[in-house]
């Protein structure tokens, strides 16, 4: 199997591997690179150079090894590190890590100014960020992982400047002192409050370069009525303070030392999802829309924070 990382056959692709037998498995490769649904390289700002492939040059070599020369394969997994141009070779996937580094939600007042930071410890002063989140003027996808309306979205690609819209909250780490190797799901689990009986929430996750430019790395939503992957719809008291989790697609990423790390957090992502009216109920069914004034909590008891799962 061959898939992109921006490809909305991903998780799919992935479950698959997942059921295969154990003996299919040792004589099958998946190979996971920087592609989008026609298997064009879709990283900007990011060397590509040991890729070297194409969507004919793997199927073909497949072909050459197991027909004609009659060879039984190795099972592996070959993953592409964004960020270090390189394949990784695992045995097992998606890949299990138990070194994760978590970075804290800060959002305090500080000299007045009400600075929106990633820290790598909890500040024990809580604080909260709020945004409205209108339907009618949703956040436009930008890098996305799984667009057909829009297909040159999905990929890496530059980011607008931090806080660019009113409904969106930056938050930014200092500079990494090391290069950060992450493979799997990264993870934001946040503590928000709404006026609504049902909305969304969504996060991006992006590096930003020595240069200042910032590119999308993963991005992923969820619902109040279906927080924390319940997989029924649950209910939601306007103004209550709730804990969601929201888990990306996996990634293998290389961030680099002298980067920060990006949050960008919001209530949509359209067209790559629909933007969510504000009520409750079937999506497909809603007749109409509200604004939602949305709530995000820091620090204190209320730590909001995002993991990433190092390799």
């Amino acid at each position: 199997m061959k898939e992109g990382w921006y490809d909305h056959h991903l998780g799919s692709a992935i479950r698959t591997w997942e059921i295969l037998p154990e003996a299919t498995k040792q004589k099958s490769v998946f190979e996971i690179g920087p592609w989008n649904h026609a298997y064009m390289p879709c990283i900007d700002h990011q060397c590509t150079d040991s890729l070297k492939d194409t969507s004919m040059s793997t199927p073909l070599l497949w072909f050459d090894k197991v027909l004609r020369k009659e060879k039984v394969p190795e099972g592996e997994v070959r993953l592409y590190r964004i960020g270090a141009d390189k394949w990784d070779i695992l045995k097992e996937f998606p890949y299990k890590s138990d070194n994760a580094l978590k970075f804290y939600l800060d959002s305090r007042e500080v000299a007045g100014e009400n600075k929106k930071q990633l820290l790598l410890n909890p500040s024990s002063v809580g604080g909260n960020a709020v945004f409205t989140y209108d339907p009618e003027d949703p956040l436009f996808s930008k890098g996305a992982e799984s667009t057909f309306h829009s297909m040159s979205e999905n990929g890496s690609h530059l980011q607008e400047g931090a806080d660019y819209r009113p409904d969106v909250l930056t938050f930014i780490s200092e500079p990494l002192t090391e290069n950060v190797k992450v493979c799997g799901k990264i993870k934001a689990k946040l503590f928000v409050s709404s006026d609504c009986e049902d909305t969304a929430f969504s996060v991006k996750i992006c590096e930003v370069f020595a240069d200042g430019e910032a590119y999308n790395v993963r991005g992923s939503i969820t619902t109040l009525a279906y927080r924390n992957d319940t997989p029924h719809r649950i209910t939601y008291n306007p103004g209550e303070k709730v804990e969601i989790e929201i888990n990306t697609w996996d990634i293998d990423w290389e961030f680099k030392a002298g980067s920060k790390i990006r949050l960008d957090i919001s209530s949509s992502d359209f067209p790559q999802y629909s933007a969510h009216s504000n009520y409750p109920g079937v999506w497909a069914l809603q007749e109409k829309t509200k604004k939602a004034h949305q709530t995000i909590f820091t620090g204190g008891d209320y730590s909001s924070y995002i993991v990433f799962p190092r390799f």
